[in-house]
């Protein structure tokens, strides 16, 4: 069976689209022990049979919430399953200089990944133009412009599925260029045998560093204390003041990278004022709209 992972933000359309790849053969039920929806189903396709995943709506992957601690240990396959074998994104098209945030977090988990962009005729409709092609050359995965409400380009999205499943380095997004300490840090956490069973990820690296505490010890015990230490000796800060500054500028990084990435490949067209607008522009103004 071949794993696919649906992942995004709350309201990106990632059930309607999960609905759409599963139809009726979808199962719900809760994660053990925590009162959060699971959902997963079947699709026969041409590559295979694949079992996906709708991951509960989260703004990052770092274990602040029940739901952002529940897609991390999905994806790495703590949940008792293995992990995924390709993760689609599910991004808001009008509003992806949050969304993207997910997408590099995943990446660094060494996923192969498929961005879904969403809901392109309402960022259409707000004056974005949106340049796929380029986007997806700059970050290195398949980026499918779709809307899923309609089924508007799910195919297109199931066939690069297909092709990262066959070839994963075609779903592998360049890591973002760290500034020096915090490459370091990532670096020595990455070395420490933490996880028995496989080598640390960046992604895993990150999480341990900006994750809440109880969370990371839960499934770690130990991790915290380590964690510490390396920050410790490796970026020549200590305790809680070091990591969160190297938290802050893990969060920069990403968002200058994101904010390179919209300038380039995302540009806003000036459109005419609707009818309706041009009314609301003097019955809804402050003194105008008063007078009359």
């Amino acid at each position: 069976m071949i794993e696919v992972a649906l992942a995004g933000n709350p309201n990106t359309g990632k059930t309607t689209l999960f609905n759409r790849l599963t139809g009726a053969r979808g199962r719900v039920g809760n994660f053990p022990g925590i009162t959060v929806e699971r959902r997963s189903g079947e699709r026969q396709t041409p590559s295979g049979r694949w079992r996906i995943h709708d991951l509960p709506g989260c703004y990052s992957l770092l274990a602040l919430s029940p739901e952002e601690e529940i897609a991390h240990h999905v994806l790495t396959g703590r949940y008792g399953d293995r992990a995924m074998d390709c993760v689609v994104v599910v991004l808001d098209a009008s509003n992806l200089a949050r969304n993207l945030m997910l997408l590099l977090q995943i990446a660094e988990y060494d996923l192969p990944v498929v961005g879904a962009l969403n809901m392109t005729d309402h960022a259409t409709a707000t004056g974005l133009t949106l340049d796929v092609a380029g986007l997806e050359a700059a970050l290195g995965c398949p980026m499918v412009a779709m809307v899923a409400r309609t089924g508007e380009g799910v195919d297109e999205l199931e066939r690069r599925i297909a092709e990262v499943l066959a070839t994963p380095d075609r779903g592998r997004i360049a890591a973002t260029a760290w500034p020096d300490n915090i490459a370091r840090v990532v670096l020595a956490l990455t070395q420490q045998p933490l996880l028995a069973s496989q080598s640390p990820t960046a992604g895993e690296a990150l999480w341990w560093l900006g994750s809440a505490d109880d969370r990371v010890e839960a499934a770690l015990p130990g991790a915290t204390a380590k964690v510490v230490d390396v920050v410790q000796a490796a970026a020549a800060g200590g305790g809680d003041d070091g990591r969160e500054a190297l938290r802050r500028a893990v969060t920069v990084a990403r968002y200058q990278r994101i904010d390179a990435l919209l300038a380039e490949h995302q540009h806003r067209v000036v459109r005419p004022a609707t009818h309706t607008e041009r009314i609301d522009s003097v019955a809804l103004h402050p003194i105008a709209g008063v007078v009359l």
